[in-house]
């Protein structure tokens, strides 16, 4: 995973599939192959590989001079990063043939796993995030009997990682809009009583993730979608602003820093004199069927950040103290703790 080249550099290979190949003939990065070329491809690499690495330690082991020899020591790795990838793909392959058999969390891996390595397609993750959404509803609708077999209900960390690695691989496609509906679904149901299980870091995480997908949404998405994914964010926000109110202390600053950015990203609770400011940029403004609740609490997390913060600047890296500068002015509101808070980033 951690020499894997990303997609752009070294094709995905994905199997032959006539009735779905049309998901990915739009993508430069994605080839095809019958699944036996796949396989047989990837042992004659690994072959290769085991080549290239007796070349090198006889080449070393002929050479005296400590420089020259470190100079060869990793003429093999190219090599094994391609077969990095190529394994990748094959365990991607190999999962898809499965799919019904994973959890929860191990379909979560793989989405993050693939993403941190740059190798997601919108194949790959609609299958994978189709079968997630089904895992997570069908065991939330489950009675202690159904979970006395096994089951259990996800962690937030799979609820987090999961958009994140959407957002980080920059995929958009239905499995994604179903992925945050579920999210939103869960994060509501009982009162949000799941809620207080999301370390920071999984509510920061979920948050950003959400915003850079929608900031990212292209014109060619269907309107309702759309809808239905600008809805789901909101919910997911307004849990992300209460939880700040609620425990900000446990937040740390990356964490802060990348919630006000979410907030401001969608323009999640800003003024009316914020958005009227703003009519020549670009920005995104999400319609909300409660505005005026989403003012109040996004002004109270605010108000509850600024004071919070002032008091810890100096632990806020550039980019974090420029995040929440941005995002303050961005939302629109004021108050003198703010203010004090300005001057601290100054």
């Amino acid at each position: 995973l951690k020499i894997a080249p990303p997609s752009n550099v070294y094709p995905i290979v994905r199997p032959i599939d006539s009735n779905e190949m049309e998901t990915n003939s739009q993508n430069k990065h994605v080839i095809h192959a019958t699944m036996e070329d796949i396989e047989n491809d990837l042992l004659d690499l690994a072959r290769k590989v085991r080549l290239q690495v007796l070349e090198v330690a006889k080449e070393r082991s002929s050479i005296s001079d400590h420089a020259e020899r470190a100079l060869v020591k990793s003429k093999w790795i190219p090599m094994l990063s391609a077969l990095s990838g190529k394994l990748l793909d094959v365990i991607a392959a190999k999962v898809l043939e499965i799919l019904d058999n994973f959890n929860s969390q191990e379909l979560a891996n793989l989405l993050y796993a693939n993403a941190n390595a740059g190798r997601a397609d919108e194949y790959l993750f609609g299958k994978l995030s189709d079968q997630l959404v089904y895992n997570m509803k069908k065991v939330a609708d489950l009675s202690p009997v159904g979970n006395s077999r096994g089951l259990t209900l996800p962690k937030p960390q799979e609820f987090s990682n999961s958009v994140w690695a959407f957002a980080s691989a920059g995929v958009r496609c239905q499995g994604q809009v179903n992925l945050i509906q579920c999210v939103a679904e869960t994060l509501d149901r009982n009162d949000g009583e799941i809620v207080k299980e999301f370390k920071p870091q999984e509510l920061s995480n979920t948050a950003w993730g959400v915003a850079t997908l929608i900031s990212k949404r292209g014109s060619e998405t269907e309107d309702d979608d759309n809808t239905v994914e600008d809805q789901s964010a909101l919910r997911i926000l307004r849990w992300v602003a209460k939880s700040l109110n609620g425990r900000v202390n446990d937040f740390k600053p990356q964490e802060i820093s990348n919630s006000v950015w979410a907030f401001a990203t969608l323009g999640f609770g800003a003024t009316t004199s914020a958005n009227q400011l703003n009519t020549n940029n670009d920005y995104i403004s999400l319609p909300s069927n409660q505005l005026d609740q989403d003012r109040k609490l996004v002004a109270q997390s605010l108000q509850t950040i600024a004071i919070n913060a002032s008091s810890r600047l100096h632990r806020f890296r550039p980019q974090e103290l420029n995040n929440l500068a941005w995002g303050f002015c961005r939302l629109g509101h004021h108050s003198d703790d703010m203010r004090l808070l300005f001057e601290g980033i100054g």
